[in-house]
């Protein structure tokens, strides 16, 4: 192959390797975009996740609560159920006591215990009247006891009523916390599942994407082929000419030392002066001749 056959392959392959890269940079552009995408998909997936993790963590934390809040109702409810049983047998006790309480205030009674009791003490009784008044003394103090117990029943139901109230209120607190509670962890759980959803969607589009770069980086594997062969082949042309300029040079350089020489016998021939550098290329001569 001459010289300028090899430089029009070169100048050839030398186009071919430009457009070979400028082929393989569109196609990696065009890969580093659906990298870019599905990097893009992959930071959503990421932090929706997150939301999901944060939203579940939540979700959990409202259930525990709604747990304990189960509890604390039921709870109050025996509560409840303990002081309604309480009062229906403090009612039953006091209606009892009501049929065999007297018609008479305690303080009527209380005086005319204390008149009887002052008279027994008192008064020079015979044996039938101080039996008689120690007897209406009993009676007296058996009603007033009465009176007492069935007061004191009467307080003790207003202080259970009063306690029932208070616990019904708590009761109803709870079950309204409860229902504000479930609803909360509820609507988490809802948010949760379109999170979900949605985390699906990004995913298959992410993956979706991440099939695209990976096609349009199997697009460069011939072209990566093409661009090796082509340099190879370019290094070797241009090592040829290297040498073939090499060679060119030097027998350029060959002829000249040659003319050089026959002018310079020429000149000795005839009588002349040699210059300088005549006169040590002809010297090299003779140096390689008797070598």
């Amino acid at each position: 192959m001459t010289c300028s056959s090899t430089a029009g392959e070169v100048h050839r392959l030398e186009q071919d390797l430009l457009a070979l890269e400028e082929e393989r940079n569109k196609i990696k552009n065009n890969a580093q975009e659906w990298a870019q995408k599905r990097d893009k998909l992959n930071k959503q997936v990421r932090d929706l996740s997150e939301q999901i993790r944060n939203l579940k963590s939540l979700r959990d934390q409202q259930n525990e609560t709604v747990k304990d809040l189960k509890r604390l109702r039921e709870s109050t409810k025996d509560q409840a159920q303990e002081k309604i049983d309480e009062i229906r047998k403090l009612n039953s006790e006091i209606q009892s006591l009501k049929k065999k309480k007297s018609l008479k205030t305690m303080l009527i009674l209380q005086r005319e215990l204390d008149r009887t009791e002052w008279s027994i003490q008192t008064t020079s009784l015979s044996l039938e009247e101080e039996k008689e008044l120690v007897g209406k003394a009993r009676q007296l103090q058996a009603e007033i006891n009465i009176l007492k117990k069935l007061r004191a029943f009467q307080k003790e139901r207003m202080d259970a009523q009063t306690k029932l109230k208070a616990i019904q209120t708590e009761n109803r607190v709870h079950h309204q916390r409860l229902t504000e509670t479930a609803r909360k962890s509820q609507d988490l759980h809802k948010n949760m599942l379109r999170k979900r959803d949605e985390l699906k969607e990004i995913k298959f589009q992410a993956d979706e994407t991440h099939q695209k770069f990976l096609q349009e980086m199997r697009r460069t594997e011939p072209i990566l082929e093409k661009i090796t062969k082509t340099r190879s082949r370019l290094r070797e042309l241009r090592d040829e000419l290297q040498k073939k300029d090499e060679q060119e040079r030097r027998r350029i350089e060959e002829d000249l030392m040659k003319e050089i020489r026959e002018k310079a016998k020429e000149k000795l021939r005839l009588g002349k002066k040699l210059t300088w550098e005549e006169f040590q290329i002809l010297q090299k001569q003779e140096e390689t001749t008797q070598d």
